[in-house]
């Protein structure tokens, strides 16, 4: 139950992002393509691509937010992000929460199961 109650109903903004556009003037900046949710996905531009944890050995790609017209943005295993037909590609889903800024992570990496996050309420 606590682990709920630390859950933040958030604002995820899905705009549109071609390639060469500046993230930081688009998916990052308010607009009225939004939905509330307690869970959202990654979104061009934000901190985990490109990042470590990102990157991944096992060669799994996953997808973000964003649109690129009619074809959906994903994160590449290397820690690029590119463009393709949702309809037609398979790809990982990491979602995201926003936790209750009085919720601090006091140890684990989440990376498996026997390292999962520790928090502290």
């Amino acid at each position: 139950m606590k682990e709920k109650q630390a859950m933040v109903k958030t604002s995820w903004y899905y705009n549109r992002i071609n390639s060469g556009d500046n993230p930081l003037y688009t998916s990052l900046k308010s607009s009225a393509n939004k939905t509330e949710a307690y869970v959202g996905l990654s979104r061009v531009g934000e901190l985990m691509n490109g990042g470590s944890t990102t990157a991944d050995k096992r060669k799994i790609t996953s997808w973000l937010l964003n649109t690129a017209g009619d074809r959906q943005w994903y994160t590449n295993y290397n820690g690029s992000s590119y463009f393709d037909s949702a309809e037609y590609e398979g790809r990982n889903i990491r979602p995201m929460i926003v936790l209750d800024r009085n919720v601090k992570i006091v140890s684990g990496d989440g990376v498996t199961p026997e390292t999962a996050y520790t928090l502290s309420y």
